[in-house]
């Protein structure tokens, strides 16, 4: 089976984001999980973990203002 990065996994459960509403509705545990991959030192390169906190920001600013 052909791996789609369309599908996640959070908090156990298979979500499919196929869009930026997708990915709006699902943001509040997409941002827990990145956060805490930061905290945990999940992610070893400091240069990418400086580039996902930029990310969460932008996220942070942008998605919540979609209708």
């Amino acid at each position: 089976m052909q791996y789609d990065r369309s599908w996640i996994v959070l908090d156990g459960t298979p979500v499919q984001i196929r869009n930026l509403v997708d990915l709006n509705a699902h943001w509040p545990l997409i941002r827990e999980r990145l956060q805490s991959a930061i905290k945990n030192e999940e992610i070893a390169d400091p240069n990418l973990r400086n580039m996902i906190e930029w990310l969460v920001v932008l996220g942070e600013k942008t998605l919540f203002r979609i209708e």
